[in-house]
């Protein structure tokens, strides 16, 4: 509901300042809580055991080898592995600013809706 909201709400912009609206429930998430709440609403415990990060980018050097030998690209490599790990934040506060935009639910509240969804879909 929150994304139909606002792509109606930049469909009428007549002249954005920006191309991109990035569109968040107001709450910034690092990468471990994204994985904390969709582990909850899957109904899974929380994660017990973690791989140093040494020992990702030791894998992600294999694969950087890998790939020079095959020549072709792998999903383990260096790159994928400073994506996966870096500290990313997305903001909101521009269509907040630029479209009077703020969601009315929250990540939490509705994943447990979008993988009830996607499993129905994957059936």
């Amino acid at each position: 509901e929150d994304l139909c909201r606002v792509a109606l709400l930049a469909a009428k912009v007549e002249k954005p300042r920006s191309a991109i609206f990035i569109v968040t429930d107001g709450v910034c998430y690092s990468t471990s809580q994204i994985v904390r709440l969709i582990r909850t609403a899957l109904g899974k415990k929380e994660a017990t055991y973690y791989l140093p990060l040494s020992v990702w980018y030791g894998l992600a050097k294999i694969g950087d080898f890998a790939q020079n030998i095959i020549k072709k690209r792998l999903p383990i490599n260096t790159q994928a592995v400073h994506k996966l790990f870096s500290n990313a934040a997305y903001s909101s506060q521009f269509i907040k600013n630029e479209l009077q935009f703020e969601a009315q639910f929250s990540l939490r509240d509705m994943l447990p809706f979008m993988i009830q969804d996607q499993k129905k879909k994957d059936k």
